[in-house]
């Protein structure tokens, strides 16, 4: 679906050395501004998304775009799954769409919340401290003990997951979000999906450094080095790792939402009138492929960000600049299918949303422990690949939002107490 000088290479389930999984992408999360900042949301923050900002909205609608990229996610890999299970050693099929442009939309949504959850921190005595803080406290626990989990089944139970053990120089790197080849020469994790959670934290260490600045100039020397790395990779490529890797036209996505960022903070607003049509166009936009297609198929390196980066912005701006306080008024209310049926499916998603970080790295877990089941039970005769996916994401949804409410948000608030962040 994607060039490989766009992004790594994302096509099945839970293996380490034999696949390579996506994420928001996860995982792209982002932490309060302070103490009582509501509505800038990290995915896993004590204060949910749907409780209203000084100015009324919530960001509901963001938190809930951010539950629809898990879910493409999930479904490329569930399609992913199924088809090595079905049809083992047959091309894929196309898609109906691009689900791996989840990640596109993480990516603008994690440069977006940055800018608005670390305002307060840009050019503050002691905001570099805090930043770090929040961030580590944010995506280190959750992620290091799947990459436990994931290494503990490796050791005990190889054959499950189709992996060989990998050297401690990988598991090293893989602790540390550092891009290192595996055997294959792809420079991807123990826990491959963790690939993604690599950009974010070279974006993360961009920002902290950044974050001794005023705000405008952290987020114009972010997007400089960004942009300039993106360049010397398309001249100068291919680079070794990690270079090569951290230069990969992707992370422009990060600059696209620090932009969208400060035109939140200036108060940009956009009637719903416009907002749904455009929202509307990005999904076409998205649907379309345009990076298989010519031109832009003869544009390895920026054909994606143009195709999948752009109408991602769009569609993350349209989510952001068009929720009014009407609609998180309503939102913020209770859930109720019947009166209000549109706030409270957004209100559901939003929820969902909370726990995107949680479904994003739980989920590979869930579609191969579903898969064997499939396998034991004989519904290889019947499953259709569509069908295992809305059984992948059903499960995966359920599975990801208990282990967000019952583990991962009291771990966060027990850590921030504890840290005084």
């Amino acid at each position: 679906m994607q060039s490989s000088s766009a992004r790594p290479d994302t096509s099945a389930s839970v293996q380490g050395q034999g696949s390579h999984l996506g994420h928001d992408a996860h995982p792209g999360q982002a932490a309060r501004a302070e103490k009582g900042a509501h509505g800038v949301h990290d995915g896993g923050a004590a204060v949910p998304a749907t409780h209203p900002r000084a100015d009324g909205r919530t960001l509901a609608l963001l938190q809930a775009l951010r539950a629809f990229a898990a879910i493409a996610v999930i479904i490329y890999h569930c399609h992913s799954e199924a088809l090595n299970w079905l049809y083992p050693g047959q091309p894929r099929p196309p898609e109906i769409f691009p689900w791996m442009a989840g990640v596109d939309v993480f990516f603008v949504i994690s440069g977006f919340i940055i800018v608005l959850s670390s305002r307060k921190l840009f050019g503050a005595p002691g905001g570099f401290r805090l930043f770090v803080m929040r961030r580590l406290i944010r995506v280190l626990p959750l992620y290091w003990a799947m990459t436990s989990l994931f290494l503990l089944v490796v050791l005990l139970a190889p054959g499950v997951l189709n992996s060989g053990v990998p050297d401690w120089r990988q598991i090293l790197a893989s602790y540390l979000f550092f891009p290192w080849p595996r055997a294959d020469g792809l420079a991807l994790p123990v826990y491959s999906l963790g690939w993604t959670l690599n950009y974010e934290m070279m974006f993360y260490t961009l920002c902290a450094g950044a974050v001794l600045l005023p705000r405008r100039l952290a987020v114009m020397a972010v997007a400089l080095v960004l942009g300039l790395g993106v360049l010397i990779g398309a001249l100068a490529g291919p680079l070794p790792e990690p270079f090569q890797f951290w230069t990969r036209p992707l992370v422009l996505d990060f600059i696209f939402g620090l932009f969208l960022g400060l035109l939140y903070g200036r108060g940009v607003a956009i009637s719903p009138l416009l907002a749904w049509p455009g929202a509307l166009v990005a999904v076409a936009l998205l649907a379309m492929d345009l990076p298989t297609r010519p031109p832009l198929s003869d544009w390895p390196t920026l054909g994606p960000i143009a195709g999948y980066g752009l109408p991602a912005t769009l569609l993350v701006a349209m989510a952001a600049f068009g929720e009014t306080q009407k609609l998180s008024a309503r939102v913020v209310g209770r859930i109720d299918f019947f009166r209000r049926p549109f706030a409270s499916v957004v209100r559901v998603f939003a929820e969902l949303g909370d726990a995107s970080y949680a479904l994003y790295l739980l989920h590979p877990f869930i579609i191969r422990a579903m898969r064997q089941v499939f396998v034991m039970l004989g519904f290889g005769t019947w499953m259709t690949s569509t069908l295992f996916a809305l059984a992948g994401v059903i499960a995966s949804s359920i599975g990801g939002w208990l282990l967000y409410r019952l583990v991962e948000a009291p771990v966060l608030r027990w850590l921030r107490r504890r840290a005084g962040v």
